[in-house]
């Protein structure tokens, strides 16, 4: 097997280049991102597709900028059959694909749905709106919706993102003998727009419980390094399956 055929993409949600220690900041730990920028690049002449989100993933999955992408702002708009994403092209190619998270580009029963777009795996949220809400209901599992038990009846238990790294780090190590391509999408550290100051939703501050900042502040600083230590754990599997390289 070739094992430089295989592919993984991030996109994180409403960080900033500034919230990293690789682009300078000193306050908020994340030595797995730091770890990728020292033995890969810092990009410090870029910009990501648009300022927000759902045209920014239509240039990501498309290679295609603002003006001639189909999706130009957060509106609901889906991508059409015409539009070519990076999994349809390595689907061609016999890749295995596979997204989670946050896809924004299509919801259920219409062309844009990621299994409509060339990945063969789907769970996590369609919508963006849906996105925002770090203990929903229930996402969606490829076609079908799939419930949160720790959620019911306004339970918050089953915390969105844990599912999405699980979801990830599994589909890496049964990835079998083919190419494949993952496109992780986590939504942190994206505040629930509707909670107002309460919306960095984590279960936990973790280290920064003690510092003397706003709440806010110390939720998400909590956010990006638990964001961190689960982009750690996708490393790691690739490491275990000798993928690292």
């Amino acid at each position: 097997r070739d094992w430089s055929s295989d592919v993984c993409s991030s996109d994180l949600d409403d960080l900033g280049y500034g919230d990293l220690g690789c682009y300078g900041q000193a306050k908020i730990r994340t030595p797995n991102m730091d770890r990728i920028a020292l033995e890969g690049m810092l990009f410090t002449q870029a910009y990501a597709g648009n300022t927000v989100c759902a045209p920014s993933r239509c240039a990501l999955m498309t290679g295609k900028h603002s003006g001639h992408g189909r999706i130009r702002s957060n509106i609901q708009v889906p991508l059409e059959p015409a539009d070519i994403t990076i999994a349809e092209v390595l689907r061609v190619k016999q890749y295995f694909n596979c997204a989670t998270g946050k896809w924004a580009l299509g919801w259920e029963d219409t062309t844009g749905h990621p299994l409509q777009q060339g990945f063969h795996e789907w769970f996590g949220f369609l919508e963006q709106r849906d996105a925002h809400n770090y203990y929903p209901p229930r996402l969606w599992r490829n076609a079908d919706e799939w419930p949160l038990q720790g959620n019911a009846g306004g339970a918050r238990r089953d915390y969105a993102p844990d599912w999405f790294v699980k979801v990830a780090t599994n589909f890496v190590r049964t990835s079998g003998d083919l190419p494949f391509f993952l496109y992780y999408a986590p939504t942190m550290p994206h505040a629930n727009n509707a909670r107002g100051t309460n919306g960095m939703e984590v279960p936990t501050l973790g280290p920064y419980r003690k510092e003397n900042w706003p709440a806010p502040e110390k939720a998400k600083a909590s956010m990006i390094s638990r964001l961190d230590d689960d982009i750690g754990l996708l490393m790691t599997q690739i490491q275990r399956e000798g993928l690292d390289n």
